[in-house]
């Protein structure tokens, strides 16, 4: 994709006009080379960067012409992070000169190696770096048009200098591109050619062959980037990092197999225009896309934070959901946060251990730290002033909850508040207790109306509330009353007084027309009746209308000791 930058901008943008910028960079200077095995040298500037000096601090003067640089302000140090060995521009009259730090004396006096005369002259500098490893003398080349590294040779006491421009990319290992030698005092200069952004860095290597004494040898590398403009204006610069764009790049719409800007590890990968407001992303197929509405992904992509967290469409249309195979998911909506050791929120859980209950699905206010408040409601609300909130189970709705009630829904006569081992403190009620099961009647007839289990080694007993009501065309009659039982079963045989008396708050019977029942009778079954372990409780009641055309006993028990209780 590097090389054939020139080719695309010529393609794709009009009235194109190119140009070139340059910078230099010193890589040695006036260096006596002595390693016979290549040294690879830079000085380093801003960020490691040989193009880009590190601006001194303060002024610095020499006293006449001299090799001594002081600092011109007493009290400034100026040389504290200066080494011997680094390369110095002093910048004195309009004129930049070229120095090396021969010695290092103290934060405010140096030494260089060719004598200067200057007064509060402004500095700037470059660490020297060289080294022999894989990793020394790199200089960025991304994004170069081309780069030259000239080598000059002044002083030579051997039989050659060698050097050789080395490039790689990225971490692979580094290409020898030139190697040569001088044997003269002579300048030497290697160019790589349009298209060096190829390679991401480049280096220089030096070394003397057969040494007989002090050589001088200085070595630069000159860099250019490729500037593109549109009718003569500058639009598209490059740098050793980046490239640099004043002016709309206009790119083919491209497609999901060839997207219009995509990378050479993968040219199926990047973006590409889908419509005239859709632009999407791909990896070889279609991954997500944007437009007017936001972000879009396709079904089969979920949203992916953290690398274990998904959302995903569920399937279904409008079906949002957050998993991740069979590890169990939390969603925490917070009300506030600080950190992880003080918020409050609210906690959905799914599959998971909460409280004492193993694999359960939870609604859970939590709070830490100053979230903690010893009061906080967790409230259901619907608005509709006739709306329920109703809870079910295993796909069956059973309790709705009402602006006036909280009952079984559509499950009468099923469902059981608290239990045996599960019971209520109190109960607190401002009107009433009503409800019963209803039982036909026969007019004198003797009707077992319920069971009552005792098991093995256990007994049981209550009150049993009722009424009795009794009518034909004309005439209706209607008693109340509560009768007491009791039962106990050592094994399968259960027992209890045959004959029942009815007690309490009795009342008289009420009738339209002076009707009565003559007679009420309760009674209790033992085993031998009802079956093990069960006690079966009768009523026989005569009613004075001659022929009624209904009959009932509507009942309710009152039992101190939790025992079944089955209606007949």
């Amino acid at each position: 994709m590097r090389r054939t930058l020139a080719v695309f901008l010529a393609c794709f943008v009009p009235a194109v006009a190119a140009a070139q910028t340059q910078k230099t960079a010193p890589l040695v200077y006036a260096k006596d080379i002595t390693d016979t095995s290549y040294s690879y040298c830079k000085f380093a500037g801003m960020n490691g960067d040989p193009f880009q000096p590190m601006l001194g601090t303060g002024r610095i003067e020499t006293s006449g012409s001299s090799t001594t640089v002081t600092a011109e302000t007493a009290g400034d140090a100026p040389f504290t992070s200066v080494s011997a060995g680094d390369f110095l521009l002093i910048t004195y009259g309009g004129v930049t000169y070229q120095r090396i730090v021969a010695t290092w004396v103290s934060a405010t006096e140096i030494t260089v190696n060719t004598a200067i005369n200057t007064t509060g002259a402004t500095w700037a500098w470059q660490k020297a770096a060289c080294g022999a490893t894989a990793a020394d003398g790199w200089i960025g080349a991304t994004g170069a048009w081309a780069m030259t590294f000239q080598v000059a040779v002044t002083t030579i006491n051997a039989t050659t200098i060698g050097y050789s421009v080395e490039c790689r990319v990225g971490a692979l290992a580094a290409v020898a591109v030139s190697a040569s030698t001088i044997a003269t005092a002579t300048t030497a200069a290697y160019t790589i050619g349009a298209g060096t952004g190829a390679w991401d860095e480049c280096r220089l290597g030096l070394r003397v062959n057969t040494d007989t004494g002090v050589q001088s040898v200085s070595a630069s590398v000159n860099r250019q980037d490729l500037i593109v403009g549109i009718n003569a204006t500058p639009g598209l610069t490059g740098s050793s990092t980046s490239l640099i764009s004043t002016v709309p790049l206009l790119l083919p719409n491209g497609t999901v197999g060839a997207p219009s800007l995509s990378w050479t590890l993968n040219p199926t990968t990047g973006l590409y225009q889908i419509s005239g407001t859709v632009v999407g992303v791909a990896a070889g197929a279609n991954i997500f896309y944007w437009d007017t509405s936001g972000l879009n992904t396709y079904p089969t992509y979920p949203i992916k934070v953290g690398g274990d967290t998904f959302l995903y469409r569920d399937g279904a249309a409008n079906t949002l959901a957050l998993r991740n195979s069979t590890s169990a998911q939390t969603l925490n909506v917070y009300g506030a946060y600080t950190d992880g050791s003080n918020y409050q929120r609210l906690s959905f859980k799914a599959n998971q251990s909460i409280g004492s209950i193993a694999d359960s699905m939870g609604i859970i206010e939590e709070s830490a730290g100053s979230g903690d408040l010893a009061t906080r409601e967790l409230i259901i609300m619907s608005k509709g002033l006739n709306s329920t909130v109703t809870i079910g189970a295993n796909s069956t709705l059973y309790y709705a909850f009402s602006r006036s009630s909280f009952a079984p829904r559509g499950n009468t006569d099923t469902l059981t508040l608290g239990g045996s081992a599960n019971t209520w403190t109190h109960a607190y009620l401002s009107r009433s207790i009503q409800g019963s099961k209803s039982k036909a009647l026969t007019d004198n007839g003797l009707v077992a109306f319920v069971k009552v289990a005792v098991p093995a080694d256990d007994y049981a007993g209550g009150d049993v509330i009722y009424t009795l009501y009794c009518k034909d065309a004309a005439d209706q009659v209607t008693r109340t009353g509560r009768v007491a039982f009791s039962a106990q079963a050592k094994t399968t045989t259960s027992a209890c007084p045959a004959t029942l008396t009815t007690y309490g708050y009795n009342a008289a019977d009420i009738s339209n027309n002076a009707k009565t029942f003559t007679t009420v009778a309760f009674t209790c079954l033992g085993s031998a009746t009802a079956g093990n372990n069960l006690i079966q409780l009768q009523v026989q009641a005569d009613c004075s209308i001659t022929t009624p055309t209904s009959m009932t006993i509507e009942y309710r028990l009152d039992m101190p000791h939790p025992q079944t209780v089955t209606p007949q």
